[in-house]
């Protein structure tokens, strides 16, 4: 079935182009311009993305691009909620929606076996004893509201991505111009003179006059501003410091007493 991508790699890009332009009138403009049904971002065909489809994606790529990016920052926050990002996860669905309508049309389909294999291949699902855990298996699609035929159908939808994009990629070819023109750049050599400048080996030729020297100053006021500093002086005064310095007589202290 993938020597039918290979040999006919034409024709795939012919069916898909076709959808393309088909989708390019009727698709992704009328969600960001307010078009389309209520509950559909964009249709290719027939086939509509649902607004529920494309929150979940959406959501997805932010974190991926958030663990990758390991900090965020406002600028992130915004970019991550601009148009121009939420554009490039439509059209992400876009070509995945195309490249499996492609394998379904030319019959492509993943066996039981090769769908276990790649599930059994993920470590998450494995429980302490090394053995792959139904439970853990199912507790783990839960929390991200997932079901074992949803995530199934993912799997292997992302097979069949794999499948026709190594098929459409392992039949390129590269015209012998190129080939020589990459060859002859490989087996270049060049020689490279580097000069390294001090500041320090100029300063004794250059003068500065006191009017230059003052209008640098006044254009570049910032770059001689230092922090804001305050000198301060207190007095700690405390109880047993004042009594320390104070004598009092006995006739005060009793006519304070009657008073």
């Amino acid at each position: 079935m993938f020597d039918l991508v290979t040999k006919n790699r034409l024709l795939v890009y012919i069916v898909l182009g076709l959808i393309i332009l088909t989708f390019a009138f009727f698709g992704v403009d009328s969600y960001f311009r307010g078009g389309g049904g209520v509950n559909e971002v964009a249709k290719i065909g027939d086939t509509p993305i649902s607004e529920q489809e494309f929150a979940r994606s959406l959501r997805e790529a932010q974190d991926m691009v958030r663990q990758q990016a390991q900090q965020q920052n406002q600028q992130m926050t915004e970019y991550l909620n601009s148009p121009e990002f939420r554009r490039a996860v439509l059209e992400d669905l876009i070509q995945r929606r195309l490249l499996l309508g492609y394998a379904g049309a030319s019959g492509m389909s993943v066996s039981t076996e090769e769908l276990r294999n790649e599930i059994m291949g993920v470590q998450a699902f494995y429980g302490q004893d090394g053995k792959f855990s139904v439970d853990r298996y199912e507790q783990l699609l839960r929390a991200q509201n997932l079901t074992p035929a949803s995530f199934e159908n993912q799997i292997e939808q992302e097979i069949l991505l794999s499948r026709i994009r190594e098929s459409v990629a392992g039949s390129a070819f590269m015209p012998e111009t190129v080939v020589e023109r990459l060859v002859r750049i490989r087996g270049q050599e060049r020689e490279v003179s580097q000069l390294v400048m001090s500041p320090a080996d100029f300063r004794a030729k250059v003068e500065v006059g006191e009017e230059e020297a003052r209008k640098y100053f006044d254009e570049n006021r910032a770059l001689f501003q230092i922090p804001e500093r305050a000198k301060v002086e207190y007095i700690v005064l405390t109880p047993e410091v004042a009594a320390a310095s104070v004598k009092v007589s006995e006739e005060e202290l009793k006519r304070v007493y009657e008073e």
